[in-house]
């Protein structure tokens, strides 16, 4: 009896109709991204070495790897042996295998120097690295450009 009861009531009871639901909106795509324009081949931009500074030596480090070079048991400066990351954008200023020896003139053996360079390049107005690539002696310049 409570059965059909039950079935009564449901049978009878108005039922809810939803309102007609409006249609989705269409997606609408992202906006185009804004990135900076690359500078000029050979040039550092003022804002790509400030992010750099600012994030820090230690994060330095990590995205390029180096070990002493020492071919004769005497520190001749630092080898590129890695990048932290593939398609590293310092991999445009040294390869692999570079022997890096001074920054801005500034030799890099110890602590020490490594602060003074860093915080030199702040306000420098280029990147003057000199290293050996495949045995031969290289001095690269690099103008900085930009705000």
């Amino acid at each position: 009896m409570r059965w059909a009861l039950a079935a009564l009531l449901l049978g009878c009871a108005p039922r809810h109709v939803p309102a007609e639901m409006p249609p989705p909106e269409p997606e609408r795509p992202a906006p185009p991204a804004v990135h900076a324009p690359a500078p000029p081949e050979g040039t550092i931009s003022r804002r790509e070495l400030d992010a750099v500074l600012a994030a820090g030596p230690a994060q330095f480090l990590d995205r390029v790897r180096v070990k002493a070079f020492r071919p004769d048991g005497r520190f001749r400066g630092w080898e590129v042996v890695g990048f932290g990351m593939r398609g590293d954008p310092i991999a445009r200023f040294v390869t692999l295998g570079d022997v890096v020896g001074t920054v801005n003139g500034k030799p890099v053996e110890r602590p020490e120097q490594f602060s003074e360079i860093w915080e030199g390049l702040r306000g420098a107005s280029s990147v003057t690295v000199e290293l050996t690539r495949r045995g031969e002696p290289l001095r690269l310049v690099f103008p900085v450009v930009g705000p």
